[in-house]
């Protein structure tokens, strides 16, 4: 019996020191805690509301599509996507389907009611206010707090060097290759909506419009308000437009239809949702406008060959490709 003791008793102790040991703390993702503008975010959000297409557009086009859980009423999201649930707006949320989808970040255009911003911090539901912004500067920086809020600092660090890079060498391009075919003094507007939500000195739109060598007829005012006392000055060369205005519409209005642009047939539409959304699409259709005016101007110029940095790390956990990612079918 003794014997048997003495041979079962080292193998006790074995068991007994592996028994004891502590299970080995699962490692810490370094990305987090993030704090994003007023939201503090804990963990990596698996599962996103989105409460404005401005909002949804940003999160699929930096290829985080697949986390959408809930988008606001007016989204129009990717059919590979599949049908996320409808959760209001920002204006008027449905709180309890946002609540019920669980989700780990909200993000919203405009600050949401009380009572839903109260119910998501009582849930402890994070909420990041996407602004429009009125720069450049300030578009580049919205894209950098979503990739920030979705992967951490350096993915969002990365996210805004890219399109901000994107986005300079196509302005310069436009710059570069319009400017020179303007006679001086050309004057141009971009007509939103009938008959005089007209982008204003104010405005990203208007902005451009000067940066590309035109004389905007709007620039001496603001908030997308051409008054109507100033008409009689309303004479555009170049008149760009939203998809929603048509030529016949602008040669049926006692405001356009002797303007130079109509009566030269100088008018080109453009998809004023792009802009209105800031999505990084907005570059390109700004291009195409330019170049449906001035062919014979793009026809001798040189396009960058490169417009992004096409060897950025690879995102920490397998996601949708990002817009210019597919653009450049980068593999």
């Amino acid at each position: 019996m003794r014997q048997r003791f003495r041979v079962l008793l080292p193998l006790l102790l074995l068991l007994c020191a592996f028994g004891c040991q502590k299970a080995p703390e699962q490692q810490a993702d370094p990305r987090w805690p993030v704090t994003v503008r007023e939201a503090v975010i804990e963990k990596i959000p698996r599962r996103v509301v989105t409460l404005s297409p401005a909002a949804t557009d940003m999160v699929v086009e930096l290829g985080y599509g697949g986390r959408l859980a809930g988008v606001s009423d007016y989204c129009e999201t990717p059919g590979a996507l599949g049908e996320p649930k409808r959760c209001g707006t920002a204006l008027l949320p449905d709180t309890g389907a946002i609540l019920a989808l669980s989700p780990d970040l909200v993000i919203a255009s405009a600050s949401l009611p009380q009572e839903t911003a109260g119910a998501l911090s009582e849930a402890g539901i994070p909420l990041l206010v996407i602004r429009r912004a009125d720069t450049l500067d300030g578009i580049i920086g919205n894209y950098r707090a979503i990739a920030t809020a979705m992967q951490g600092e350096e993915q969002g660090a990365r996210a805004a060097e890219q399109l901000e890079y994107f986005a300079n060498a196509t302005l310069s391009y436009l710059s570069e290759t319009v400017s020179p075919a303007l006679s001086e003094g050309t004057s141009a507007v971009y007509l939103r909506q009938m008959p005089f939500v007209i982008a204003t000195g104010d405005t990203l739109e208007g902005k451009w419009l000067s940066s590309l060598g035109f004389v905007n007829q709007a620039e001496s005012f603001a908030g997308w308000d051409y008054p109507l006392s100033a008409e009689p000055d309303l004479n555009p060369n170049y008149i760009f437009c939203d998809t929603s205005i048509s030529l016949a519409d602008l040669q049926g209005s006692d405001y356009y239809r002797r303007t130079s642009a109509v009566t030269n047939l100088r008018v080109y539409p453009l998809n004023g949702l792009l802009l209105e959304r800031q999505s990084p699409r907005m570059f390109l259709e700004w291009e195409a406008v330019m170049e449906a005016a001035f062919p014979e101007a793009f026809a001798s110029s040189q396009k960058p060959s490169v417009v992004l940095p096409m060897e950025p790390p690879p995102p920490p956990e397998p996601e949708e490709k990002s817009w210019w990612e597919k653009l450049f079918n980068r593999s």
